[in-house]
Formats: structure tokens, sequence, C-alpha cells
């Protein structure tokens, strides 16, 4: 390929912003009573706020995820019950603080790892606590991510139709049934048409993820992965590139497996594909990744984004959670330190980071390209303009467009959004978060 704007494509897990290392961001003793003492001060300002609470159990561990998660078989329920007891611990100490008590809600995500693992009494129990806790609102955008084996279950689509539950996604990645095999996918076509089903039958629509640059995925698999979504009608479609986390097993397959990865050019050829099948099939592109059909369209992402002036906070729940409240970035403690945390802490943060108004105006820059657009009326007046060597350069490489009033990425800058967000980074930030082999 000649003029390429970067001479290697990124894909890396950049979700969250401002990065926290393990070296230099440990949060002792002090400082989460610094952060809980923060909380009990103030009353929360009029912000765009997800709650995000993580599930970090999967039946099965596929073979590209890098996500922070554990396979614990057909599930143990004793550690399953004990930790959703430490999440109900985690959210009540915050709904308890003066910061959240009576805070706006704009969007509530369950994630993993496999949400829906859980049996339907602890979901009923971990819902009623969020209920109970916070002031959502009936409507209120409440999403419950499932893998399809455990998501079919009537008696948890029951659950989650009682409670307030807005919508449910489960990831197909793709429907070749060679390329699942390469990527360690277990559940069957048969399970995934029946997921399908049993979604429509309590009113839910369906929403799925799909991968590209999966082994054994050629343009013409994800041609087919892409049509196939599309005549399910699914409310939302996710398309993501398969990054190659080095604790994977597909990183560890990568050299055996070097003829079945698509290429960059193939790879571009499928982002590119993708925004295009899916906007001429009339789905709205919200995000880099996410595409809606009109009015389905769904907050968490571009919260977890920043909310496009960077201010919007996660407060995030659960093992290994990463979360953006009251000026803190934080993670919390891993699963094996998380199970009953409260019988010796205030809150579970392992790492924090006090954030300044710099990093603010950074997590908007930062996540424009994945946004896909930054109002500059966002930030402070004069501000970019330390950035414009960057700026610039990206417009004579045709990555952004730049108005009086925005920066937008052009539909070729689209293809490279990870390599623009990394162009803001320094070089010290750049190197906390894994890069793919060049």
């Amino acid at each position: 390929m000649t003029d390429l704007p970067y001479p290697y494509r990124e894909a890396v897990p950049l979700y969250f912003y401002p990065f926290l290392s393990p070296l230099t961001c440990q949060a002792d003793a002090a400082m989460v009573h610094n952060f809980h003492s923060s909380l009990q001060e103030r009353k929360a300002p009029d912000l765009d706020r997800l709650i995000y609470i993580h599930i970090p159990f999967c039946k099965d561990i596929c073979f590209f995820c890098g996500f922070y998660r554990d396979a614990i078989g057909h599930g143990n329920q004793e550690v399953l019950r004990a930790y959703v007891e430490s999440l109900k611990a985690e959210i009540k100490a915050y709904s308890e603080t003066e910061y959240l008590r009576k805070c706006k809600i704009s969007a509530v995500y369950f994630g993993g790892g496999t949400p829906t693992i859980l049996g339907h009494d602890l979901m009923d129990s971990l819902l009623r606590t969020i209920h109970d806790s916070f002031a959502v609102e009936p409507g209120t955008e409440l999403s419950y991510e499932g893998e399809v084996r455990t998501l079919k279950d009537k008696d948890k689509l029951k659950v989650l139709k009682a409670l307030g539950c807005t919508r449910v996604s489960f990831g197909v990645q793709t429907f070749n049934e060679r390329a699942r095999r390469l990527s360690g996918l277990k559940p069957t076509m048969a399970d995934i048409r029946e997921c399908i089903d049993n979604i429509n039958e309590y009113g839910f629509d369906p929403n799925l993820d799909l991968m590209y640059g999966l082994p054994g995925q050629t343009e013409s698999v994800w041609e087919s992965d892409l049509k196939k979504a599309i005549e399910l009608r699914a409310a939302n479609i996710d398309i993501y590139d398969t990054v190659l986390y080095p604790h994977t097993i597909l990183f560890r397959q990568r050299h055996k497996l070097k003829n079945e990865l698509p290429t960059l050019s193939q790879r571009l050829t499928m982002m590119e594909m993708g925004m295009r099948l899916l906007v001429d099939a009339g789905y709205t592109q919200e995000t880099i990744e996410d595409f809606h059909l009109p009015s389905k369209g769904y907050k968490m992402k571009r919260l977890v984004y920043g909310g496009g002036d960077g201010r919007s906070e996660i407060l995030a729940c659960g093992a290994a959670a990463v979360g953006v409240l009251n000026g803190y970035s934080y993670r919390n403690l891993t699963p094996q330190k998380y199970l009953n945390w409260w019988e010796n802490r205030k809150l579970p943060p392992e790492l924090m980071y006090r954030m300044t108004d710099e990093d603010f105006r950074k997590r908007a820059l930062v996540f424009f390209p994945k946004v896909l657009e930054l109002k500059k009326e966002c930030l402070p007046f004069g501000w970019l303009e330390q950035y414009r060597p960057i700026i610039d350069g990206m417009k004579d490489r045709q990555l952004i467009e730049e108005t009086s009033t925005s920066l937008m990425p052009t539909e070729k800058g689209m293809l490279w959004a990870d390599n623009m967000a990394m162009e803001f980074l320094e070089t010290r930030e750049q190197r906390k978060i894994w890069k793919i082999g060049h």
C-alpha cells in the first residue's frame, strides 16, 4: 500500500484517559480516605453520568479477549454470590455519599466478562440494589450485556424486563463457523438464533457486536457477517477491530495463525466496508465503533469516551472497574482482593489519580477521533493552539476537517482513529498502553 498516513495501524485498548499505572498510581489509605471525604462535601454537578457495573466472570475465554475476566467453568455459585454481595456493598457505599445521593444518572451499563453468568436471583438482587440506591428514572438507559447461551434464559430475560432494563446486547463477532472455531467462540449458530428469538419475545431489540480482523475472516466473510446482522435488523451493531492483547491466547498463537490473520490492507477494507454497508442500510454512526437504527442509539460508549467535552463521569463498580468521579480517576481492586473488600476499607479503589483541568481537556482531545467531533467551545479559548502542529499535520494528511467551531475526522481519518488519538499522547503515556506488534 502507498500513501499511508502512518507507517503502521494502531489497534489499542484505548477506552479510558488518563491512564492509571500500578507504578505511580497506587491508592494508599490516605488517598482513598481523601476521595471518600470529597464525596461527602458537596452535591454532584449537573453532568452526564454513567453507572458501570463490572461482572468479570465467563464460562469460557474467547481467544482474543483482553478484558478483565476469569473463567469459572459452569459457575462457582459461592464465588458469584460473594461477588454480588461485594458489589452491593460498593453501590450502597457510593449512594450514601452527599455527592451521589440524588445525582443525575444518564445511563446504567452491566458489562464484563459475562453479566448473564449470574443466576436470575442474583441479577434480580443486583438490579434492585441499583434502583434502591440511585435515582434511576423510568426509561433511563439500562443496558445488560450477555453471552447467548446464558442471555437466552427466559427467567433472566423476565427479570431484566421487570426491572426496567431497556436494552440487552451480546457479541456474535462472526457468523462464520471456521472463524468462530479459530477464535474460540463456543456458542453455536442455533444458540444465537434461540437467543434472538427469546430476546424478541420479551420485547427487546437485538444489539450485536461484530469483529473484523479475526483469524480465518476474509473480506467476503466480513461482508457476509455484516449483511446477516443487517438482515436481523439489530438496533445497534458495534464493529471492533481485533486487538492482539499480549496476554491472550490469540497473541500466543499469532505466529502459527500468521496466514489466517487479515493483513493491514484487508483490515482497512473491512472497516471501510463496515461503515459503508451500515450507513447505506439506514444506520447512524454514533462513535467510531457504534452504529444504530433511527431512535435506537445508546449513550454508554460516548460517556466512557468523555461525553465529547471530557467531563462525563463514570461511577464504576466491581473488580478492576475503571471510573472517573469528582475529579478522580480510579481502578478497583482485582477479583481476589475485591471479595469482602468492605471489611477493612471505605471504598475499593486500588489505583487512583487526582485529575487536573488539563487532564479533562486532554481527555476530550484524545477521544475526539472516536466520538467523531470536538466542539471548540468545550475548551478554553486558545488552548488547542499548543497542539496546532499535530492538528495541521492531520489536516495535511486529510485525516481531519477543521471548521471555526469543530474538529472532525474525515472518512479516511476514521480508519486511523487510534493512531490519531495516540498522536495527542506524550511518549510516557503511550508506553502505558499495549501496542500491536508492528
